[in-house]
């Protein structure tokens, strides 16, 4: 890769302070619900800074730390961010995110990882909050910084807090991903899991064993990338199978891919059984299919592959009917875009993900993430998927359900926040509502008088190993926190 500089050449950044803080997150895992380790550094870092901590029973980490001499009555602000991260990797590389550390790299004006997510989400928001409370030189009110974990599997974190816990005038959520916009209200939203129970059956004779990989395709975020068209890997997987079944007698074994509910999954993988006979006639058929797939995906999926290799044959497989049945349900699932807003122009209003799909020794469980600005649209969309899969024998429940935050127009520090833009800037961001979950509805519902919004910098794809942070938009993402909390203060 040109113009690649490796993890030391991040320190030397700007601003100093809040890159070093991100390499050091990036040195310790963090995947969600193993926020230890990390949260243990914040932790004795912020005391060897003067500051006050406190965690609670699930792990969410509060920092409190005095006002600047002269703003001890200004309005209280929290700095709010997340400590886990979405672990993905491409499936060639060798990476385990309970142990391994991230390996950030600048690439022209961008800070990336190699083959795995980077952790800008909420990494860099958390190195803010955190290079925030070194500084002698700001000017702030009374603030406390709130590191909340578990965020990326379904908020449990957030959902865990207490008024007692948590509570300020004004709640800065540093989660954001595009500098240009201020986001003021965001989707709710929940988990669907559905199980398919089947009796394995033995392979039949002069059966040999095939696997077939799809990869290459982009994936992302599955709310703040549902509208790009990407594609959904298990679907295209899912739409192959059920073609080649018509003239192939395939016998599945095993179907599996994705790792994160909230992603969109960019590779899928199975292995069947097929008469020895019939392997000139699948190559053939899927030569055939790959070219109109690249064909019909184009440029939403330039690097899209469909690999078909022999593999040792099963022992078992699923009975015929249950075969049927099963690709049957993935391929009427609905996913993607289901509507969009009436009122915001552009902004998606609701959709769903098949995102993970994984096959035991005699159970196969599909897990998806609906979201919607409307909760009774998305519980609506949640409960249809359960009545669609269990037409086809499927078994699910709904969890980690969380509410939409409702955007309120009418806010101080909505006008704070734009003044600062146009001043350190010089442009007047969008205040906007985001088609993805963010804390700030839970947490704004402990104290329905603490005025909210999120921000950040600029961070795309998300959720996939092609993560990556703008470095410009990185330092004027500080500038701007500085100048927010210093007109606060003032």
């Amino acid at each position: 890769m040109s113009n690649v500089r490796t993890d030391p050449d991040i320190l030397a950044l700007e601003p100093h302070a809040l890159w070093q803080i991100f390499s050091a997150i990036c040195a310790r895992p963090h995947a969600s619900g193993h926020e230890t380790e990390l949260r243990e550094y914040i932790r004795d870092f912020a005391l060897a800074r003067g500051c006050e901590v406190k965690t609670d029973e699930i792990g969410n980490l509060l920092l409190s730390k005095a006002a600047s001499n002269g703003c001890e009555h200004a309005k209280s602000v929290v700095l709010q961010a997340h400590l886990d991260m979405v672990t993905q990797k491409n499936s060639d590389l060798q990476f385990d995110f309970l142990i391994d550390a991230i390996k950030p790299i600048v690439a022209g004006n961008k800070v990336t990882a190699t083959g795995t997510t980077l952790g800008a989400d909420n990494g860099i928001g958390v190195a803010a909050a955190l290079a925030v409370i070194t500084a002698d030189n700001i000017q702030h009110g009374p603030l406390q910084c709130l590191f909340t974990v578990e965020e990326e599997t379904g908020l449990f974190g957030a959902s865990a807090l207490t008024a007692e816990f948590v509570n300020a005038d004004i709640m800065l959520n540093l989660d954001g991903e595009d500098l240009r916009e201020i986001y003021i209200g965001c989707a709710g939203g929940a988990r669907t899991t559905v199980t398919f129970e089947f009796m394995p059956e033995p392979v039949a004779k002069n059966y040999i064993g095939m696997k077939v990989t799809i990869t290459g395709m982009k994936g992302g975020h599955s709310g703040a990338d549902i509208n790009a068209g990407r594609g959904n890997a298990h679907k295209e997987l899912a739409m192959f199978l059920s073609q080649a079944a018509e003239n192939l007698s395939i016998q599945l074994s095993d179907i599996h891919g994705g790792n994160a509910d909230n992603a969109i999954p960019r590779e899928s993988f199975v292995t069947f059984a097929l008469p020895g006979n019939e392997v000139e006639a699948l190559e053939s058929f899927t030569a055939g299919y790959l070219k109109k797939a690249i064909e019909r995906l184009g440029a939403r999926a330039p690097d899209f592959k469909l690999k078909v290799n022999s593999t040792d044959c099963p022992d078992t497989v699923f009975p015929a009917e249950f075969q049927q049945q099963l690709l049957k349900a993935i391929n009427e699932s609905p996913d993607g875009v289901i509507a969009l807003s009436k009122t915001v122009p552009g902004l998606v209003e609701t959709s769903t993900t098949l995102a993970i799909i994984t096959t035991t020794a005699n159970e196969v469980t599909l897990k998806s993430s609906q979201r919607s600005a409307i909760n009774q649209q998305r519980e609506l969309l949640s409960k249809s998927l359960l009545e669609l899969w269990s037409v086809y024998g499927g078994i699910g429940v709904i969890d980690s359900e969380y509410p939409g935050w409702e955007p309120q127009l009418e806010s101080t520090i909505i006008t704070t926040a734009v003044e600062a833009y146009q001043q350190e800037l010089g442009f007047k961001p969008q205040p906007t509502a985001i088609h993805a979950g963010l804390e700030c509805g839970i947490i704004g519902g402990l104290n329905p008088a603490m005025e909210i919004i999120s921000f950040g910098p600029d961070i795309d794809a998300p959720h996939s190993p092609d993560e990556n942070v703008d470095i410009a938009s990185v330092m004027d993402f500080w500038v701007v926190l500085l100048e927010i909390l210093h007109k606060i203060a003032t």
